[in-house]
């Protein structure tokens, strides 16, 4: 049996799709996707932020983003994720890498909803184990003020032994202005998942996406102002991105107090729509700590049943 075939086929309803057991949580094959620990803590409005895990979100701001970073988050019992990545300069653009693993696991008894015959509802055993693995590699250059990038992706799913992997592409374009004489504005444009199918949305969670994404700042007083916001389409199921895309906007605040150069602490809020097949509630919140060159961040995400995800992340700049 294929992978495809544990998934209610069509369905975009998560309760529907999730497996359910008596006495605890059951995992679906709808795992969580955020990659950035600050970007979890802003709403996932990451495509024009400048750290180095905005590889996972749209390719061209690797001309300006640099560091390396490495994250862990907790979701609830049997199922956690782990990201690295890095991004650093090269000549007038800037190239990164980036990994993400999820995995989680099933204890008996978990049942996974199927369609049957005559369109009514069958369960059978919900798979035991079940992972998500992604690896991106990428490039941005800056060109007459504007930064061009482009990355590949490898992705692969596995529910037990049943394993489903494909190789697709990122690409993108950002670039820096100026409102009024001293306000920053970055615009950046990411179209993700490029070579994707309708069946590799259900498998590997990679739906094709076009993101629209903003990001502005300043000083306010003795503070430091963050704002991000981003508005993305995503293919929902089988139907086309065009005429039935799904719209996910997101918006951040970031707070941040610098003490002496270098050292600094922040705030962050953030609202979201969730993105296509995740648990993923709306609020997010954290903070993070400057010293020197070492980066502490730390999310919290507000999942289904009103249980909260952790999420701490080092960056190293």
């Amino acid at each position: 049996m294929r992978v495809s075939a544990l998934i209610f086929s069509g369905t975009t309803a998560l309760v529907a799709a999730t497996p359910q057991r008596v006495d605890g949580q059951c995992l679906g094959q709808r795992l969580p996707t955020s990659a950035s620990t600050r970007g979890v803590a802003m709403g996932d409005a990451s495509t024009a932020m400048r750290d180095d895990d905005v590889i996972f979100y749209g390719p061209a701001q690797l001309a300006v983003a640099r560091g390396t970073s490495a994250a862990a988050e907790r979701y609830f019992d049997r199922l956690a994720s782990g990201t690295v990545s890095t991004a650093s300069r090269l000549a007038s653009g800037g190239i990164g890498v980036g990994a993400q693993v999820i995995e989680g696991r099933n204890v008996d008894p978990c049942l996974q909803p199927m369609l049957g015959p005559g369109g009514t509802f069958t369960f059978t055993p919900a798979a035991r184990t079940i992972s998500r693995t992604l690896a991106v590699v990428g490039a941005a250059q800056t060109y007459k003020r504007f930064h061009v990038g482009a990355s590949a992706k490898y992705a692969a799913a596995q529910l037990d032994d049943q394993r489903t992997s494909r190789f697709l592409f990122d690409a993108g374009a950002s670039r820096d202005f100026t409102l009024g004489d001293f306000v920053p504005l970055t615009v950046a444009l990411a179209v993700q998942n490029i070579g994707t199918s309708a069946r590799d949305t259900t498998q590997l969670i990679t739906p094709l996406r076009g993101a629209l994404g903003l990001a502005s700042g300043g000083p306010v007083g003795p503070f430091d102002l963050a704002i991000a916001a981003q508005l993305a389409v995503e293919r929902n199921g089988v139907q086309s991105i065009v005429r039935h895309g799904r719209f996910i906007p997101g918006l951040g605040v970031e707070l941040g107090y610098t003490w002496l150069d270098g050292y600094s602490v922040a705030v962050r809020i953030g609202e979201r729509t969730p993105p296509t097949r995740t648990d993923l509630r709306h609020f997010t919140f954290g903070g993070g700590l400057v010293l020197d060159r070492i980066s502490v961040d730390y999310a919290v995400e507000d999942l289904v049943g009103f249980r909260l995800a952790h999420r701490v992340g080092i960056r190293l700049r």
